[in-house]
Parts: C-alpha cells; sequence; structure tokens
C-alpha cells in the first residue's frame, strides 16, 4: 500500500516542492503551503491511506550535539545569548520528560582539547570557528563532572581528548567512545531503547586518509544492521566528505550525523531522496539536534519524508531555558 495520498487530498510536502518547480501562480502555492502541514498531520492521525505505518507520537528522540571545542559557557562571539552546558543540560532534562525514549548522543570535537584535531585550531585563528576558550575549559575535573551530568548514551572521545583528561587524573565515564585516528577502524555500540536496538557507528578520524575511514566505516556499518533496528553514523569528517560519502551510506544507514568542518543544519532533505538523514550541528555548542522518528525501519521500505516519518529541528539554547544549577554553578564566573 503507497504511504502517499490520493489525488485530490491535501497536498504533502513533496508535492508543494513539485509544485514550486513547476511554477505555478503565487496563490496556488501559498495554498499548497498552507495544506502541507496539516497533510503531514493527517497522515499519522489516519486520514490518509497507508497511515498505520506511521505513529500518532515519537516512537523515538535523537538528541545530537558536536563541535562544542570547550565552549562550556554561553558563546561569547554571541554575546553570551547561545549556548553553554547548563543550558544544554537543561534542555535535555525537558526532553526526558516527553514520552518518547530519549537516545542523547554527543558527537566529535566536543572538548578544547579537540582545538588540535582535524584542523580546527587554524580555522579558529583565521575567525571560522565562534570559540574563545576560559579557564573553565581548561579544568579537565570540571568539563568531565559536566558531561556526567548530562548523561549521555554514548559520545565520542578523540585520542586529543583522552590524552587531557589523563593528564587530568580524570577517570573517563565508559558512554566515551574512544575514535581511532590512524587506521580507519570505526568503533560500535548498540543501545537498547523503547524496545528497540539502535546500533551507533563511530567514524574513525580521515589522519590515516579518507578512504580508509570510509572503507572502515561501511565494515562496521555491515556489520552491525543485521542486529539492530537503526543504524546511525557519527561522522567527523565534514561537510564536503559526508556529502560525498552519502551515496554509499544511503541503503545502510539510516541516519547519519556530522560534525568537523562546515555548516550546521536540522536535515537535508534531499540527502539521497530521502534514503538517509544526514544532520549536522551548530557550532560552539550554541543548539542541539532533534530528530523524532514516527517510523523504524524495520516495518518497510522508507523513504523519509519531514513531517511523515521524521521531523526535525535545530534548536538554539537561549537565554529562556532553564539552566542546569550544578553545572551553572561549575562554571561560574569567579
Amino acid at each position: 500500500m503507497s504511504v502517499f495520498p490520493k489525488a485530490g487530498a491535501f497536498f504533502p510536502a513533496f508535492a508543494v516542492r513539485r509544485l514550486a518547480a513547476a511554477r505555478l501562480p503565487a496563490f496556488l502555492l501559498l495554498f499548497a503551503l498552507l495544506c502541507a502541514g496539516p497533510a503531514a498531520a493527517a497522515q499519522r492521525d489516519g486520514i490518509y491511506p497507508g497511515a498505520e505505518l506511521f505513529s500518532k507520537t515519537p516512537l523515538l528522540t535523537i538528541a545530537y550535539c558536536a563541535e562544542t571545542l570547550g565552549q562550556v559557557r554561553p558563546c561569547a562571539s554571541c554575546g553570551g545569548k547561545l549556548g553553554g552546558l547548563a543550558r544544554r543540560a537543561g534542555f535535555i532534562a525537558g526532553l526526558r520528560q516527553e514520552a518518547a525514549p530519549l537516545l542523547f548522543i554527543l558527537g566529535p570535537g566536543e572538548f578544547s582539547a579537540d582545538l588540535a584535531a582535524a584542523g580546527r585550531e587554524q580555522r579558529a585563528r583565521e575567525g571560522q570557528l565562534p570559540v574563545e576558550q576560559d579557564e573553565s575549559a581548561a579544568d579537565a575535573g570540571k568539563v568531565m563532572a559536566a558531561y556526567a551530568a548530562l548523561r549521555p548514551q554514548a559520545a565520542c572521545l578523540s585520542p586529543e581528548a583522552g590524552r587531557w583528561f589523563r593528564a587530568g587524573r580524570v577517570n573517563i565515564p565508559e558512554f566515551f567512545v574512544p575514535l581511532s585516528k590512524m587506521d580507519g577502524r570505526a568503533a560500535s555500540r548498540i543501545v537498547e531503547i523503547g524496545g528497540r536496538t539502535v546500533g551507533l557507528v563511530f567514524f574513525a578520524e580521515a589522519d590515516g586518509g579518507l578512504e580508509q575511514a570510509r572503507a572502515g566505516a561501511l565494515f562496521a556499518g555491515r556489520q552491525l544492521l543485521p542486529r539492530v533496528h537503526l543504524l546511525v553514523g557519527v561522522s567527523p569528517w565534514g561537510f564536503a566528505a559526508e556529502k560525498d560519502f552519502l551515496p554509499e551510506g544511503a541503503g545502510l544507514f539510516h541516519i547519519l550525523l556530522g560534525g568537523g568542518s562546515g555548516p550546521g543544519f536540522a536535515v537535508a532533505s534531499s540527502a539521497q531522496a530521502g534514503e538517509i538523514l544526514w544532520a549536522r550541528p551548530a557550532a560552539a555548542g550554541v543548539g542541539v539536534n532533534v530528530i523524532s522518528l514516527y517510523r523504524w525501519p524495520e516495518a518497510g521500505p522508507l523513504r523519509w519524508e519531514n513531517g511523515l516519518s521524521f521531523e526535525a529541528r535545530q534548536e538554539f539554547l537561549g537565554p529562556g531555558l532553564q539552566e542546569d544549577p550544578e553545572i551553572a554553578r561549575l562554571f561560574a564566573e569567579p
């Protein structure tokens, strides 16, 4: 049975894009845009054929942060208006109170020690990264205390960050996944959540060559896919390399969470014709990527359609968010 509405029904999102491409009169396009939102909700509410494939409420919510680069307080370059680990913790606490089970993942580039990796230090000097270090970010004990309080199910740990924590005699929690740097081997984790299993593949950094890292990611994904209901890749490669990976990754990975250089966005809606969800983080910890799934891929052939099988947003952490008081005290101004 088709998951799309019959002819004559309200326009779903993909039909609106086709109408726009056809350059219809403005009033018709406006009508289609107004109907697109109700159409998505109606699909899940059972009005259209195929609605049984979609849940009316999220089955799983994924929260993702990466490339914070030690910006533990609100972003100085933003005038202190966005970001900070205390706001992040408050936002994540709110997501945990919602009905959908939450999978919280921390990607690459979270720590000040990561500035030395993947050319980030040069980009910071050139003003391409809105990062200004402070003394709190240099205190490995405080930083780890804050990240332990965030309680992610899995988090990337670069070799540089691992050495930094060990030099500070800081215990590293088990949720951290050490990244490979030179041999291309990807690391894997399986998370049990919401009555399903989610496989996480943490791609190796590309210092030993991008082709080697790509081969390692594909190998790990193929090994893990038969054992899980959802397969998520986490990449430190940057926008360009991730975009080039999409044709190979689609059909294997259901979701690709990016990292490294390049823009952040909630989702690339056209990624491999909807076969793979690709999201990238906002730099300097100013936001959280949130993806809500209304269908598990196991339900059959799936074309990700925003508003139907998933919804994605990038939530920016502004002053109106309640801060976690313990983390706020850790990084309070002297």
